[in-house]
């Protein structure tokens, strides 16, 4: 049962890829206890890795601890595939728009799993500040609420440097003026003032 229940993993997740039980819960008729039971298995022969509480992965023996690290804070904080529940903060989401590597200094993430305004945690050495996000994330709404949170704090000298990359991610994700009206009473007023002083307001009625 434990090398059908990995053969599903494998080719359900895939090698390299963060679990957890609720991700696998589904590919075999057994029940949470048992399931349990064969993830331990598999973990003490080698075939799974534990990387958390409740948290496992299949290993290539490719992946570094700093990407094995990165890997676990985007699970648990902006999550994974469909589930999504958060983004970078600050500098963090003009770094995720140019597809850079995650910051190992100055993390700052907003993500569902906070309850409060802000706290600092220290994951694996690493400083990281996590916020509650203006409006539940979403996996359909994530790229326009980071969009407006980033807004919410940037400075008049960032906006100016980071315009470009703003209107285009604007445009090439449909940010809908309409939607981003619905959710701008949730937002400081600082929000609506530069989303509509800077012009990109005028660029999201034009797709």
């Amino acid at each position: 049962m434990a090398k059908t229940l990995y053969l599903s993993i494998k080719k359900t997740i895939g090698i390299d890829r963060i679990f957890s039980t609720a991700d696998v819960d589904d590919l075999k008729e057994m029940t949470s206890g048992a399931l349990k039971e064969e993830l331990s298995r598999l973990s003490k022969k080698g075939q799974i890795q534990r990387v958390a509480y409740g948290l496992y992965i299949i290993p290539s023996g490719k992946l570094s601890e700093d990407e094995l690290n990165d890997m676990f804070i985007r699970y648990r904080y902006l999550g994974y595939g469909k589930r999504v529940s958060g983004f970078f903060y600050g500098e963090g989401y003009i770094g995720s728009l140019l597809n850079r590597p995650t910051p190992s200094s100055g993390l700052e993430i907003v993500s569902n799993k906070v309850t409060s305004g802000k706290k600092i945690i220290y994951q694996y050495g690493r400083k990281i500040v996590l916020r509650r996000p203006y409006v539940r994330v979403t996996a359909s709404n994530v790229q326009l609420v980071s969009f407006l949170t980033y807004l919410s704090q940037v400075s008049p000298a960032d906006l100016k440097k980071n315009y470009t990359l703003l209107a285009n991610h604007v445009r090439e994700n449909h940010l809908s003026a309409p939607e981003a009206t619905e959710l701008l009473s949730s937002f400081p007023g600082k929000t609506a003032r530069t989303l509509l002083s800077s012009g990109l307001y005028k660029l999201m009625w034009k797709h």
